[in-house]
Protein backbone atom coordinates (compact mmCIF):
# COMPACT_ATOMS: atom_id res chain seq x y z
CA UNK A 1 0.00 0.00 0.00
CA UNK A 2 1.39 3.41 -0.95
CA UNK A 3 1.81 6.19 1.55
CA UNK A 4 -0.84 8.90 1.46
CA UNK A 5 -0.80 12.34 -0.04
CA UNK A 6 -2.23 14.88 2.44
CA UNK A 7 -3.93 17.95 0.99
CA UNK A 8 -4.93 20.57 3.55
CA UNK A 9 -7.95 22.83 3.16
CA UNK A 10 -9.35 20.63 0.40
CA UNK A 11 -13.05 21.15 1.02
CA UNK A 12 -13.44 23.08 -2.21
CA UNK A 13 -11.64 25.26 -4.76
CA UNK A 14 -7.93 24.78 -5.40
CA UNK A 15 -7.47 22.27 -2.61
CA UNK A 16 -10.23 20.04 -3.93
CA UNK A 17 -8.88 20.30 -7.49
CA UNK A 18 -5.40 19.30 -6.29
CA UNK A 19 -6.80 16.36 -4.31
CA UNK A 20 -8.83 15.20 -7.32
CA UNK A 21 -5.80 15.43 -9.62
CA UNK A 22 -3.65 13.33 -7.29
CA UNK A 23 -6.46 10.81 -6.87
CA UNK A 24 -6.93 10.60 -10.67
CA UNK A 25 -3.19 9.89 -10.98
CA UNK A 26 -3.59 6.91 -8.64
CA UNK A 27 -2.44 8.41 -5.33
CA UNK A 28 -4.09 7.63 -2.02
CA UNK A 29 -5.34 11.04 -0.90
CA UNK A 30 -6.36 12.16 2.58
CA UNK A 31 -7.69 15.69 3.04
CA UNK A 32 -8.29 18.13 5.85
CA UNK A 33 -11.23 20.50 5.96
CA UNK A 34 -11.58 23.28 8.47
CA UNK A 35 -15.21 24.29 8.35
CA UNK A 36 -16.96 22.13 5.76
CA UNK A 37 -17.83 18.51 5.53
CA UNK A 38 -15.48 16.54 3.32
CA UNK A 39 -16.23 16.01 -0.35
CA UNK A 40 -17.43 12.52 -1.24
CA UNK A 41 -14.68 10.08 -2.13
CA UNK A 42 -11.94 11.32 0.19
CA UNK A 43 -11.05 10.20 3.69
CA UNK A 44 -10.78 13.35 5.75
CA UNK A 45 -9.67 14.69 9.08
CA UNK A 46 -11.05 17.95 10.50
CA UNK A 47 -8.20 20.40 11.07
CA UNK A 48 -7.66 24.13 11.30
CA UNK A 49 -4.04 24.43 10.18
CA UNK A 50 -3.66 27.72 12.04
CA UNK A 51 -3.95 25.78 15.32
CA UNK A 52 -0.77 23.78 16.14
CA UNK A 53 -2.58 21.35 18.46
CA UNK A 54 -5.09 20.48 15.72
CA UNK A 55 -2.29 19.92 13.20
CA UNK A 56 -0.48 17.58 15.57
CA UNK A 57 -3.67 15.65 16.31
CA UNK A 58 -4.51 15.44 12.61
CA UNK A 59 -1.10 13.97 11.73
CA UNK A 60 -1.39 11.44 14.55
CA UNK A 61 -4.83 10.37 13.36
CA UNK A 62 -3.79 10.17 9.71
CA UNK A 63 -0.69 8.12 10.50
CA UNK A 64 -2.73 5.73 12.66
CA UNK A 65 -5.41 5.24 10.00
CA UNK A 66 -3.48 5.62 6.72
CA UNK A 67 0.24 5.41 7.46
CA UNK A 68 2.93 8.09 7.36
CA UNK A 69 2.31 10.99 5.00
CA UNK A 70 4.50 10.92 1.90
CA UNK A 71 3.45 14.24 0.31
CA UNK A 72 1.99 17.31 2.02
CA UNK A 73 0.27 20.04 0.02
CA UNK A 74 -1.14 23.07 1.77
CA UNK A 75 -3.90 24.60 -0.33
CA UNK A 76 -5.01 27.18 2.21
CA UNK A 77 -5.09 30.88 1.49
CA UNK A 78 -4.24 33.93 3.53
CA UNK A 79 -6.73 36.73 3.91
CA UNK A 80 -4.18 39.42 3.03
CA UNK A 81 -3.23 37.58 -0.18
CA UNK A 82 0.52 37.98 0.48
CA UNK A 83 2.41 34.95 -0.78
CA UNK A 84 5.37 35.60 1.53
CA UNK A 85 3.34 34.81 4.62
Amino acid sequence: MSRPVLVTDAGLGNGLAIAQAYQAAGARVVITCRSRSAPVGFPSVPCDITQPDEVSAAFTRIEEQHGPVDVLLSAGITRDKLMLR
